[in-house]
């Protein structure tokens, strides 16, 4: 027999081209298809018998575009099958369908086949299923969703609300959420079902048969044993049995629930309800699908972000009661502060006039002896008086009623001002006083008066800390943006777990009995502050502190 018997015609040559390159393609291991250019179908490997569940030998021969799209894309594959015929590539995502109906989404490329002449001889598809992957990037995006919606500052029927709307329909048919209150009872809060006019169902299911928390409900187990409860496949009996009434078993059967996840809403070790999804068959307004191992696990991610969005907006309730407790306490405190301050001013006010009368000799002659006990008598009085107004400008601060004039103030006139107060003070203990530069050219944006209250306290601060013998130092100078000026004293200084402590109100850090409330510094810094500078401190026990203050130049 001549070698020429042997030769492959035309057709058998196109033929093994197309086999050939289908076969490489099946060597990846995905779903390949050959088809002549009329659409037959002329290579179908195993991996295409598992995805599309037909055999090859029950496909060989037939058109390609009936057996493997969904009915509603015939068409469509049709325009395609043209495209290719005309030589051209494909490639997208294609909805198809197998052998016992059910669809996947797949990844097709579809590639012509020419033989040496340039005619078309056939097309190779190759398909990937990637339902799973777009699932999966459905959920996260799902999931991505939720946590913003639910992360946004809502009210607390906002987020009962949300937790119920957002699966629907991306995650279930209908759904239902039940919350824990404050007496340990169960109460649905929120509903939604796919199918508007069967809502109605559910409230009446809540209205004639309220949740029981020791029933066998989906719900209820999972608030009670804190797990998730996953009925893949459940009868209407498992909604919830021991309800023997003829009206629960027919609104459960109007529901239809096929599938059924319910998942606890734990926050702080504690279930505070239950999230629950169901699916229901197509009959009764639903998808007719069931719940996925992946659907328990998004479900499970949606509860734990509606129990944290539930529990934060607990926690903001009980903050804000919290603070208007705490707010009407502050109120009721410095009303009582001011009518106290205003209490004793009085006969304080009273104490003055009479050391002076009888300073004056109006109640008869006074010996040298009385009137340096009458001197005791006032300067008692006004340490009194003072303390008095540290007290009522501590309300007016709290309370936000003390107003400021700021404006240009120098520092030289200033500083005069107050040393001229201070000195006697100074004298009297003995100590050494300097100001460091002398005259100064400076001046800052403050309030004057404010300026000189915080310069006044700082400094007797200092002095009442400061033993006979010791030195005072005023300095001032820029630093930065800023303008500081220090009062340095050589006393005792401030331990320095201490520091942080001297300027709370009422507080008074190595102070003896009698010396003052604990509110100078306070008052001090927060004067400071509201005109745009601060107070700090740095001290060292046994060497000494410096309080510097600072304030914007002018």
């Amino acid at each position: 027999m001549g070698a020429s018997s042997f030769a492959p015609s035309d057709k058998e040559r196109s033929s093994f081209s197309l086999e050939h390159q289908a076969r490489l393609l099946a060597s990846l291991g995905h779903a390949v298809i050959a088809t002549d250019a009329s659409g037959a179908i002329r290579f179908w490997n195993h991996a295409a018998e598992q995805l599309y569940g037909w055999s090859a030998s029950e496909v060989i021969g037939q058109d390609v575009t009936t057996v493997t799209p969904v009915a509603s894309t015939v068409d469509e594959a049709r325009d395609i099958m043209k495209t290719l015929v005309r030589g051209e590539n494909w490639r997208g995502t294609f909805p198809l369908r197998r052998r016992d109906g059910t669809t996947f989404l797949a990844d097709v490329t579809d590639t012509p086949v020419f033989d040496d002449e340039g005619h078309l001889v056939g097309i190779v598809g190759v398909s990937v299923d990637v339902t799973a992957r777009r699932r999966s990037e459905e959920r996260a995006r799902f999931v991505a969703d939720a946590a913003r919606a639910l992360a946004a500052p809502l009210e607390l029927d906002d987020v009962l609300r949300q937790l119920a709307t957002l699966p629907i329909p991306a995650l279930a048919d209908f759904t239902v959420v039940y919350r824990v209150s404050g007496d340990g009872m169960t109460h649905r809060v929120a509903r939604s079902h796919v199918d508007p006019t069967r809502q109605h169902l559910l409230d009446e299911l809540e209205a004639r048969y309220p949740l029981n928390a020791d029933s066998d409900n989906p719900g209820a187990r999972a608030i009670r044993n804190r797990q998730t409860v996953f009925l893949q496949e459940m009868g209407r009996e498992s909604w919830g049995s021991g309800v023997p009434e003829e009206g629960y078993a027919e609104i459960v059967a109007s529901l239809d629930p096929s599938s059924v996840i319910a998942a606890p809403l734990i926050a702080r070790g504690r279930a505070q309800g239950a999230l629950v999804l169901a699916m229901t068959r197509a009959e009764a307004g639903g998808s007719g699908r069931r719940f996925e191992q992946e659907d328990l696990q998004t479900a499970e991610s949606l509860a734990g972000l509606g129990a944290l969005a539930l529990d934060n907006v607990l926690l903001l309730q009980d903050a804000d009661r919290a603070r208007g407790q705490a707010e009407e306490a502050n109120r009721a405190k410095s009303a009582f502060l001011a009518s106290l301050s205003h209490e004793v001013r009085t006969p304080l006010n009273a104490i003055a006039g009479y050391v002076e009368l009888i300073e004056m000799g109006l109640r008869g002659p006074i010996t040298e002896a009385q009137r340096a006990d009458l001197a005791r008598v006032r300067r008692s009085q006004q340490h009194l008086l003072g303390l008095i107004d540290n007290v009522l400008n501590f309300v007016r601060l709290d309370t936000g009623h003390l107003r400021y004039t700021i404006d240009d103030v120098p520092l030289s006139p200033t500083f005069q001002r107050v040393e001229e107060l201070v000195l006697p003070q100074l004298q009297a203990k003995g100590l050494r006083y300097a100001r460091d530069p002398e005259p100064s050219t400076l001046s800052v944006r403050a309030d004057s008066e404010k300026l000189r209250q915080i310069l006044v306290n700082l400094l007797t601060n200092a002095i009442k800390f400061t033993e006979s013998g010791g030195e005072i130092v005023l300095s001032h100078g820029i630093e930065g943006a800023m303008v500081r000026i220090a009062v340095r004293d050589t006393g005792s200084g401030i331990p320095a777990d201490k520091l942080d402590a001297v300027f709370e109100p009422f507080i008074q850090v190595g102070s003896s009995p009698g010396e003052g409330v604990g509110l100078g510094l306070a008052i001090s810094r927060e004067l400071a502050r509201h005109m745009g500078g601060d107070i700090v401190v740095e001290s060292e026990s046994g060497v000494g502190s410096t309080f510097a203050l600072t304030l914007p130049p002018a």
